[in-house]
């Protein structure tokens, strides 16, 4: 259902899930090429047309910036596949035309409404089901209730964010849950590619927790390798070990905040900062266990200078400082528009507005990105050129609520 040709430009796709983790693997997979419809409740749709932040719209869930985020090129459907036409209808989307089918709920649920892996491969045994979930499709938690806080808490994540004095500090957004749905569409190329080789469907089962379980395991303790206890270190680099390179720091300046780090050239840092201090034996020997040292010369010096001069002056030197930008900021900066890291789509909905576009760039192949759907917006296309339903048959369904 795209004119521009992607990597997975063959491949169908059904989105059937809600929230933010099964979305973002499907939306991975649009701009990858494939043909993407989403399907929502009718009257009620994906759980983030709801979620802030909120952008003026003239359909009340229709402004809603994260759901245009992570429904980027998808086509949309409204289909209540709780009723039993909405649900013959469904199956013979996965039978005549899905090659993959994302999910996101746990495995009760999905049971419940057939859309476990065991119906969804006996429609289609060639079928690819991605099911991303909070604790995945077995295991004693499996049917408990989930969040982002839930799945950062229980991976082991949140213990390593936030001030070493103070509670553990949640990140912003939804960090474990798009590092779930990429590691859910990778495991989904991985899987068509193995079904095309077999002839036999797979199984993708993608856990939140584990995603964030996975970002634990580079745990400044090496808890994954040596067992040893982990503990939060702020905005400092992770070793505890006093000889250490330092800084690698958050630090404030005149306009705002800098990443200043030291690689391992510690002479350049006192050539940059011109503070003999900083090349007092002890400082060298173990600038790690002298971090309150440096960090007070270091803000001497930032106070009087502002971001884009502080990093000029490092790089010039091969010090990697950066600056710390606003998300205001990121979609203005220099390197990433060169880069055509970010785009402007037009929507109906919202308006024009910047989105992330390709996150990796491919020698022949397009990294595909269209403005997310309108609840419901493609229903009538889909069911007449997929399922080849005429118009009154469609006009029925509309009439009774199915879709």
């Amino acid at each position: 259902m795209t004119s521009t040709v992607g990597a997975l430009e063959d491949v169908n796709v059904l989105d059937m899930a809600s929230g933010v983790g099964g979305p973002f693997c499907a939306k991975l997979l649009a701009s990858l090429g494939a043909s993407v419809i989403k399907v929502e409740q009718p009257g009620v749709g994906d759980s983030t047309r709801r979620s802030p932040p909120f952008v003026p719209s003239d359909r009340p869930l229709e402004g809603r910036a994260l759901f245009h985020n992570l429904n980027l090129g998808k086509w949309g459907i409204t289909l209540d596949v709780e009723s039993p036409a909405g649900q013959e209808l469904f199956q013979r989307l996965v039978t005549s035309w899905a090659n993959v089918v994302v999910t996101g709920e746990p495995y009760l649920a999905l049971r419940s409404r057939h859309l476990d892996w065991e119906s969804l491969l006996a429609l289609n045994p060639r079928l690819v089901v991605v099911a991303v979930s909070d604790f995945g499709m077995d295991g004693p938690a499996r049917d408990y209730a989930g969040c982002e806080l839930v799945s950062l808490a229980l991976g082991g994540y949140l213990q390593l964010t936030g001030d070493p004095d103070r509670e553990p500090l949640k990140p912003y957004g939804h960090q474990a849950e798009y590092h779930a749905g990429l590691h859910a569409a990778a495991g989904a190329v991985a899987a068509l590619l193995r079904t095309e080789i077999t002839g036999k469907g797979e199984v993708v089962d993608a856990s939140v927790v584990e995603a964030a379980s996975f970002l634990s395991s580079a745990a400044p303790g090496w808890s994954y390798f040596l067992g040893e206890d982990t503990n939060r270190v702020g905005n400092r680099n992770t070793s505890m070990d006093p000889k250490q390179m330092y800084p690698s720091t958050i630090r404030p300046c005149r306009d705002g905040w800098v990443h200043a780090h030291a690689s391992r050239e510690a002479e350049m840092l006192e050539v940059l900062v011109g503070d003999p201090e900083l090349g007092r034996a002890e400082l060298r020997a173990e600038p790690k266990g002298h971090a309150d040292e440096i960090d007070a010369i270091l803000d001497r010096w930032l106070a009087t200078r502002d971001r884009g001069a502080i990093v000029e002056e490092a790089q010039r030197l091969r010090l990697p400082f950066t600056e710390v930008l606003t998300p205001e900021e990121v979609v203005v900066d220099p390197h990433l528009v060169a880069r055509g890291a970010l785009i402007e789509l037009e929507s109906p909905s919202i308006g024009r507005a910047s989105y992330p576009h390709a996150s990796i760039r491919f020698g022949a192949s397009e990294w595909i990105t269209a403005r997310a759907p309108r609840l419901g917006e493609h229903t009538v296309e889909v069911l007449g050129q997929v399922l080849n339903l005429t118009t009154e048959e469609i006009l029925t369904l509309q009439r009774s609520g199915v879709v």
